[in-house]
């Protein structure tokens, strides 16, 4: 008798079988081998570094943005609501980063 495992240990098994291929995409990224892995590493750099610098305000922002469309008369909860709400979610993120980052650039640095 074949050993089975319980379906507490994996919930899905689609999920064991997508494993393997993103474990082989993320090896193949580490070794920078392949076509796509060395485009996303010379390329996909700079996108990571700017959605890591966004990551920070769309944090702060989201649910202010979320609560405000959730109370607007014209959004309803569908589909086409909920990419409203996150598109306007990533542009008040994008514009709290842009002002910051110009304020920044502005203000002289001191340093003790």
């Amino acid at each position: 008798m074949l050993f089975v495992f319980p379906k507490d240990v994996i919930p899905n098994a689609d999920m064991v079988f997508w494993l393997i291929p993103f474990s082989f995409i993320l090896l193949n990224g580490n070794n920078n081998f392949g076509p796509v892995s060395r485009w996303l590493n010379c390329h996909g750099c700079a996108l990571w570094a700017k959605l890591g610098k966004l990551s920070i305000y769309i944090y702060l922002f989201h649910f202010q943005v979320i609560m405000i469309c959730k109370h607007l008369p014209g959004i309803k909860h569908s589909i086409a609501g909920s990419l409203l709400t996150l598109a306007a979610a990533m542009a008040v993120a994008a514009a709290v980063m842009a002002v910051r980052e110009m304020i920044r650039r502005r203000r002289p640095h001191y340093s003790k």
